[in-house]
């Protein structure tokens, strides 16, 4: 009898002692508000259209609470606090945001004691956003369904304008698959290649291969394109072993810059096929929170 009190005793505090360690648990790993996750990206808007620039559709991810049932209704920048933008978690529907889906549930993926979420984003532009060459956009804030906003940084989301058309590229076509990705296009007069140039390539040159006919792009200044002669840039990016940078978003449109005939310098936008941080565990979400500061 006097043993089976022992057991029964130990047992009670075994089972006190590990619903103690997941409340303890539960509460070191409950984050105080949502985490945008890093986004580095480049946007090419073009304008010249008789109705204005086309709509720039961006998707933003960021991470909570497993518990957390609120959604995503309005996003603003409070760097362009003018910039017209739509937000939905549910996507977009004819241009506008949709703010249910079919089986009302809360969106995103459960990873254990968080939730991915997306937000996805339309921006539309106007003449007076073509003033300046480029737009960077470094933080947000988040309007939630139950009226609560959270202010977060993002990275850099950059926007750089430009006319719809060159007087010298033609016939540009992009294909890609996976991180692979191919823009050619044909000049229809000779060219000289200068280099190519983007913010956000120092944060994924070690992973990247670039090429421009074949040759990487280090060595391209000073090569020679004949006219009706096709370009092709092939771009190849590797998922970083380092696991807080595997987890950004990229998305690059870096520009390839050469001379005309006439001396005068020129560029087009290329597309680098990206890599989007979010398809990954409980644990590497764990670490990337750790690593950012957030736990």
């Amino acid at each position: 009898m006097e043993r089976n009190r022992k057991i029964l005793k130990i047992g009670l505090i075994v089972i006190t002692a590990l619903v103690v360690i997941s409340y303890v648990g539960v509460y070191l790993l409950f984050l105080d508000e949502p985490i945008v996750m890093e986004h580095y990206i480049e946007e090419q808007v073009y304008f010249g259209h008789l109705d204005g620039p086309r709509p720039v559709h961006l998707e933003l991810n960021y991470v909570t609470n497993a518990t957390d049932h609120r959604v995503v209704i309005r996003v603003d920048f409070p760097e362009y606090p003018d910039l017209e933008v739509y937000a939905s978690e549910f996507g977009m529907h004819g241009g506008f945001p949709m703010f249910i889906n079919g089986q009302q549930q809360t969106p995103g993926s459960i990873k254990a004691r968080y939730n991915l979420r997306t937000v996805y984003l339309e921006f539309h532009f106007d003449d007076d956003d073509l003033d300046a060459e480029s737009v960077a956009i470094t933080e947000a804030l988040i309007q939630f369904s139950d009226g609560s906003v959270v202010e977060n940084e993002i990275g850099s989301i950059n926007f750089h304008f430009a006319e719809e058309r060159s007087e010298v590229v033609e016939s540009k076509s992009i294909s890609g698959f996976d991180h692979r990705t191919v823009t050619e296009f044909t000049v229809n007069e000779d060219v000289e290649l200068i280099g190519i140039e983007s913010e956000f390539l120092p944060l994924i040159q070690e992973n990247l291969e670039l090429k421009v006919n074949n040759r990487d792009i280090g060595e391209i200044e000073g090569m020679k394109i004949g006219a009706r002669k096709i370009i092709s840039v092939v771009s190849n990016i590797r998922s970083p072993e380092v696991q807080d940078k595997n987890l950004r978003t990229l998305k690059l449109r870096p520009k390839l810059r050469f001379l005309r005939e006439n001396g005068e310098e020129e560029t087009t936008a290329l597309t680098v096929g990206g890599h989007r941080g979010q398809e990954y565990d409980f644990l590497e979400i764990l670490q990337y929170l750790h690593q950012r500061g957030d736990l």
